[in-house]
């Protein structure tokens, strides 16, 4: 991992190069038609049986057929469509994972330590943090089709907020941008 950011503006534009890069191999990856292939029964059980049958991301057991052959070198980046390059995990966890770089990984894990701690405190900010989160948890339940996008929104709204709160800036173009996309999906689907 490069060298902690000095300032919470530097935490700030590390964190959205990150994204731009992420984005970028997005735009890269659907203009050379690199396209997702699903993997048949055999090579699931070959995928499987890398981990004895344990999520690579969080460690716990994968039962059943309910999991995710897990890209290790995200798809979006090029990564291969190869049994050498996927291994087994919880549907969540992949989720959640989705095609971070492994140092925007890192920090997602560091801020939502972070984040958990606040939580557990019986602080204005840790109350704000809790409400908010379980909101949000109980109307991704609610909405089966929107589990992916949401849970990556999430996140990415979460680390926002916590940059710019803590760097005394205002919320940024992009959060605000997200806040109406949320808005006038909540309004299509007739809760305004």
């Amino acid at each position: 991992m490069p060298l902690e950011p000095r300032t919470p503006d530097g935490l700030a534009r590390r964190l959205r190069a990150l994204r731009r890069r992420r984005h970028n191999q997005h735009i890269k990856s659907h203009e050379t038609g690199n396209t997702r292939k699903a993997l048949g029964r055999s090579a699931r059980a070959i995928v499987f049986k890398k981990t004895a049958g344990r999520c690579h991301i969080c460690g716990g057991r994968v039962k059943g057929t309910k999991w995710d052959a897990d890209h290790v070198y995200a798809h979006s980046a090029g990564g291969k469509h190869s049994i050498d390059n996927y291994l087994p995990a919880h549907r969540l966890c992949n989720t959640y994972r989705w095609d971070l770089s492994a140092e925007d990984f890192q920090w997602v894990l560091k801020i939502g330590v972070w984040t958990r701690k606040q939580m557990e405190h019986d602080s204005a900010f840790g109350d704000e943090l809790r409400s908010k989160f379980h909101a949000h948890e109980r109307q991704r339940q609610k909405k089966p089709w929107a589990r992916v996008p949401s849970a990556v929104r999430t996140i990415a709204l979460c680390r926002r907020e916590i940059i710019n709160r803590h760097a005394g800036a205002r919320v940024t173009r992009s959060l605000r941008i997200a806040r109406n996309l949320a808005a006038n999906a909540r309004k299509s689907q007739g809760r305004g």
